[in-house]
């Protein structure tokens, strides 16, 4: 009886695990396909601090979107930071991996009109909408 308690009891605790895994790639796919805007872009600056933080884009190349935006136009984007402090654990959307991006970076970005910020888009999944294709080059250290 006991052992069967025990069991159960393992189980219980495994399954909130297994409901927090990340989407398999061809779901990530289809849903980053269905963004209402598609770009690459160079990261001009990461502003963590601010209320709420944002990250700002200079479209290189547009993939789909409206006619409003256009190659060089600028995009605020809205990003959870991500957690800092060693320990801290910070909100987190279960499945989601967090959005680091530096400045200077070359990203394909999935994303769509955020409804509370006007003319700010949010990323469509997060950091699987929000794909590094080049780091800039850091300094060599001496």
């Amino acid at each position: 009886m006991f052992k069967m308690f025990l069991a159960a009891l393992l189980v219980a605790c495994m399954i909130p695990a297994m409901a927090t895994a990340i989407p398999p790639p061809h779901v990530i796919r289809e849903r980053n396909l269905e963004a209402d805007l598609i770009v690459v872009g160079e990261i001009l600056g990461v502003k963590e601090d601010d209320k709420p933080p944002n990250f700002v884009v200079s479209i290189e190349h547009v993939i789909k979107g409206p006619d409003d935006i256009s190659k060089e136009n600028q995009l605020t984007v809205l990003f959870r930071p991500f957690p800092t402090n060693k320990g801290e654990i910070g909100a987190r959307i279960q499945g989601m991996t967090p959005i680091k991006v530096q400045v200077g970076s070359l990203v394909v970005l999935y994303l769509e009109r955020s409804r509370s910020h006007p003319g700010i888009y949010n990323p469509l999944l997060e950091g699987l909408s929000v794909i590094t294709i080049i780091n800039p080059l850091l300094p060599k250290k001496e």
